[in-house]
């Protein structure tokens, strides 16, 4: 307390003074926008309103003064009448007389604005302008102007709004009021408009707003001079005085004894001079406070050394304590079984709660004073003392593993560790705890057993993967694609691992598919697979055919490639399929070879076609069942069928599992029985049945028939298998050509998604349901693609294509499981239920997001808009409102 701060003490960083002058700048600043914001929207107010009452005035003038019904057999007609005119000429005069810019009477269509009567100005004639005619179509407006006008058309007051447009590079604003003009029938046949220039409308509030700031800052600088000067004289120097005989005190600097404050002359009557009487009187306390610590400062330290002594001794007590509460605490938690006791008696000392339960007692106190045979049965008892025994020979610990029976007569396996010691009065005892193995034995034989399951199952799983990597060395890509989200993983075969490994991740399979045969697929081919490559085709071939295929050329190292792709469901699991790939180059040139030699061979083929193609031919004894083969070509004799031999039909379902092929086993052995074969002959006159031989591990098509015939020896059957593989085929491949061409009908070739017919049949079927009152929940989303014709005028009508398909991708993105269909040649629409129905708003905002986010980067933009069917009587009416918020965002987004 006495040492001296060393050097005068330093001033602070930011004076009051300087402070102050920031305080009140600020203040400056702060109040120049309040006021300059405040005066803005006053004055706006202020001259809005009386705009809004000029323009009130100047309608309600021409409204009184307009005869609606002549006016309506005017535009009707085309033809003018007298008091046509006489509106006219009324209207040329008021735009004279009154400082308006244009009067005018429209009727607003789809994309122009309709002149009923538009008044000129006597400056407009001098110019050579003249009246406009009637029904005149002023197309200088923009879409969204002319809907700005058609929304006005229902309402009965008058509306006001503003807009700003460009005339010969000058910018200029206007303020238009528009009212609904009714006849006396009150059918509304036009809108009168009046427009007002308001081009210096923001020039004059500016002017307002700096000349009160102006006044304001004049104002405030003679107010704050003033205030600034008396807070130097009453305030702050009075304050730099204290300051400066603290510093002084602080310092030891006074002149005077140690501590010594010289007191500042200060003359303000305020609460300055009372804390200058205040620190005098602090300082003085401080010296009487210093002459009296030195006294009781001895007393304090004797006092100190005194509780320090005792805090020692109590410490070492709570130690003490602590450590015995501590190791009590220990031997209760420990999972082992604690106990320890005396060798000599044999009676327990003590124990944990664990050996208490143990041996059957609620708690440890149970257990004190009790020997091995109170607590266990003698058989337990006898060889716990022999151990404690040997324990008490050795001088190390004893380790053994037991069993013994607990205190419920289960057997239970311990690891015991028993010692001897001595406690703190020098007695010898002994010290045990056994640890309960019996879980872990189990455990031990239940992990070896699972060990055993564990290297079977891979065992099998090893197999399973040979045969899996054996079966894929055909197909060069697999995809494993969830029909649902659209993701899917790309499997490539790696020979040098000989193991399919994932080369590529993607969300939605089918929009990638298409964009990469862009890239990948012959020229020639390109159009077709796109056109049948879509989802709804190929899981309606899954669903009909049981696959989708489709052979076309794909680039390899430039040079085309005939390629077979193979899609599938998977079993038990009705959201994903696999779609293969692989090469059949070698059997596309082989099968393109034997057309031309077929093509040589016309002539035979033509003549063998008349006589049917009979792979084989069988008589058979209907009585006796005795066969034989008549005539056989080579493909069925490399079946090694029986020529003849008895027990024909026997013989026929005997070699099923080697002839018939696998899928139509079960048709086969069910239908071609004696029974069946001669009742349909005697019903129909012939049995007729189709399936597929197994040929080679291939199937071929085959149809066999049987016929009764009256021979010498009796009544014959003669059965005849027909090759019938090139027809099924032709019929499948017609079916497949129909299908596709149906599809393609309803495709839309540049984008891929459904056109306009097909959202024609959607929206019939939609209305059907809504006319017979049981309509579903559905919503319409409506899509127009921002700037197509900048693009098609600037860049050329392919960069017009990319940037449709573009804006066509992000719609099939965000609604992954509703139809999407191109109405026009920048609108889309989606007809959208089920689970994006449950999620359409969010849907919604996800296209309002990426549309802020591509504005940004200049990318695409999609104008959207979506109305829910709310009790509408037909989908038309839906598709207006969702149509109308579409044209409201694609307004938002110009802005």
């Amino acid at each position: 307390m006495n040492e001296k701060i060393p050097g005068k003490a330093k001033r602070v960083k930011r004076p009051i003074r300087r402070s102050l002058l920031i305080v009140m700048i600020s203040m400056f600043a702060v109040l120049c926008i309040l006021l300059s914001i405040i005066a803005s929207v006053f004055f706006s107010k202020a001259l809005y309103a009386q705009f809004d009452s000029k323009l009130t005035g100047v309608i309600t003038y021409v409204e009184n003064n307009i005869d609606a019904d002549d006016l309506k057999t005017c535009i009707d007609t085309g033809v003018t009448s007298a008091k046509y005119d006489e509106t006219q000429q009324l209207l040329n005069k008021l735009v004279d007389s009154i400082d308006v810019e244009y009067i005018y009477i429209i009727i607003p269509k789809e994309t122009v604005l309709v002149n009923a009567i538009t008044s000129t100005s006597t400056k407009e004639f001098e110019e050579g302008q003249d009246n406009l005619p009637i029904l005149f179509e002023a197309d200088w407006f923009t879409k969204d102007e002319v809907a700005k006008f058609k929304a006005f058309w229902g309402s009965d007051g008058i509306n006001f709004f503003e807009e700003t447009d460009s005339y010969e590079g000058t910018a200029q604003s206007r303020y238009t009021a528009c009212k609904p003009l009714k006849t006396s029938n009150g059918q509304t046949i036009a809108l009168i408009c009046v427009d007002l220039d308001s081009t210096d409308l923001r020039a004059m509030v500016t002017r307002t707003v700096v000349i009160s700031i102006i006044i304001v800052a004049v104002v405030f600088v003679i107010f704050g001079l003033s205030l600034i000067l008396w807070i130097y004289r009453n305030i702050t120097g009075p304050l730099r005085a204290l300051e400066s005989s603290a510093n002084e005190f602080a310092s030891g600097t006074s002149g005077e004894e140690e501590l010594k404050y010289k007191v500042p002359v200060i003359r303000s009557e305020n609460e300055v001079r009372s804390l200058g009487d205040a620190i005098k009187k602090m300082t003085d306390d401080i010296r009487n406070y210093i002459a009296d610590r030195d006294e009781k400062e001895m007393i304090i330290r004797k006092t100190e050394e005194e509780n320090a002594v005792l805090a020692e001794k109590a410490a070492s007590a709570a130690k003490i304590a602590e450590l015995s509460q501590s190791v009590s605490v220990l031997l209760d938690n420990m999972p082992a079984l604690t106990f320890y006791k005396d060798p000599e008696t044999g009676k327990y000392l003590g124990c944990n709660q664990s050996f208490a339960v143990y041996a059957g007692k609620s708690d440890p106190t149970g257990v004190v004073g009790l020997t091995d045979y109170d607590l266990f049965a003698k058989g337990d008892a006898d060889h716990f003392i022999e151990v404690d025994h040997k324990t008490m020979a050795l001088d190390y610990p004893y380790i053994i593993l037991e069993t013994a029976t607990d205190a419920n007569g289960i057997l239970r396996t311990f690891q015991t560790t028993k010692l001897k010691f001595k406690d703190s009065s020098g007695s010898l005892r002994l010290l045990g705890m056994c640890m309960d193995l019996t879980d872990m034995t189990s455990a031990k034989r239940e992990t070896e057993e699972a060990r055993k399951a564990y290297e079977s199952a891979m065992s099998s799983n090893l197999t399973y993967s040979s045969i899996a990597r054996a079966l894929s060395t055909d197909y060069s890509y697999i995809y494993y694609v969830n029909i649902v989200s659209g993701e899917f993983a790309e499997y490539k075969n790696d020979n040098t691992e000989e193991s399919l490994v994932i080369t590529r991740r993607g969300t939605d399979f089918f929009v990638e598919a298409r964009e990469r045969a862009l890239t990948v697929i012959y020229k020639d081919d390109n159009k077709a697979f796109i056109a049948s490559f879509t989802k709804e085709n190929v899981l309606e071939k899954i669903d009909t055919a049981g696959a989708f295929t489709a052979t076309y050329r794909q680039i390899i190292d430039d040079v085309p490639v005939y390629v077979n792709m193979k899609a599938t469901r998977i079993k038990n699991d009705p959201q994903h399929i696999v779609v293969g790939i692989y090469s059949v180059d070698v059997q596309m040139k082989y099968k393109e070879t034997l057309e031309r030699l077929q093509e040589e061979q016309t002539t035979y083929s033509r003549i063998s076609a008349l006589s049917g193609d009979f792979i084989c031919i069988y008589t058979v004894d209907p009585g006796t069942d005795y066969f034989a083969e008549y005539s056989v070509k080579r493909e069925y004799a490399e079946l090694g069928i029986e020529k003849e031999g008895d027990r024909f039909f026997d013989r026929c379902r005997g070699d099923n599992t080697r002839v018939i092929w696998p899928e139509d086993r079960e048709m086969y052995l069910s239908m071609l029985t004696k029974e069946n074969m001669l009742k349909e002959i005697e019903s129909h006159g012939m049995f007729t049945m189709s399936y597929r031989l197994n040929i080679s591990g291939s199937p071929l098509y085959v149809s066999l028939k049987a016929a009764m015939v009256k021979e010498k020896d009796g009544p014959q059957l003669i059965i005849g298998v027909i090759n019938i593989d090139a027809q099924v085929k032709r019929e499948k491949e017609y079916d497949y050509n129909l299908s596709v061409a149906r599809s393609k009908a309803n495709i839309d070739a540049l984008t891929g998604v459904k056109n306009k017919h097909a959202y024609i049949d959607a929206e019939a079927s939609l209305n059907a349901m809504i006319e017979e009152g049981e309509p579903p929940e559905f919503a319409l989303v409506v899509f127009d693609v921002n700037g197509l014709k900048i693009i098609n005028d600037t860049q050329g009508h392919r960069a017009g294509d990319e940037l449709i398909r573009g804006a066509c991708m992000i719609i099939c993105k965000q609604f992954k499981h509703s139809p999407v269909f191109r109405i026009g040649g920048d609108e889309f629409a989606v007809i959208v239920q089920g689970q994006d129905y449950e999620s359409i708003d969010d849907l919604v905002f996800g296209v309002e997001e990426i549309n802020l986010k591509n504005k940004a980067e200049h990318g695409i933009i999609v104008a959207c808009g979506m109305a829910k069917y709310s009790g509408e009587r037909n989908v038309a009416e839906l598709f207006e409102k969702a149509d109308s918020a579409m044209y409201e965002n694609k307004k938002m987004l110009k802005q």
